[in-house]
């Protein structure tokens, strides 16, 4: 229940002006949160099962896979693993 009160300036009482204002989107709320977690698992659930599809389109671009192969080969556990592998 919101409202909103107002001091009158001429004796100093207490206005109440809108005591019977409901908040009525509170059940929209809360249906608006659960299509967009519904959504949100839906998506997460299609991404997953087609991560590598997904991970082959992106890589199989040359200038993205040389990009993603020069930031990988600074992280040094990988380096090592990928040294290790060609000799």
């Amino acid at each position: 229940m919101k409202g909103t009160i107002q001091i009158d300036k001429n004796d100093g009482s207490c206005i109440n002006k809108s005591y019977l204002s409901h908040d009525t989107n509170i059940g929209g709320n809360m249906m608006n949160k659960m299509i967009w977690s519904i959504v949100f698992t839906l998506f997460a659930f299609v991404l997953v099962q087609n991560r590598y599809r997904l991970m082959n389109l992106i890589l199989g671009q040359n200038q993205v896979r040389h990009l993603f192969i020069k930031w990988l080969m600074k992280i040094p556990y990988f380096r090592t693993k990928f040294i290790r592998q060609a000799f």
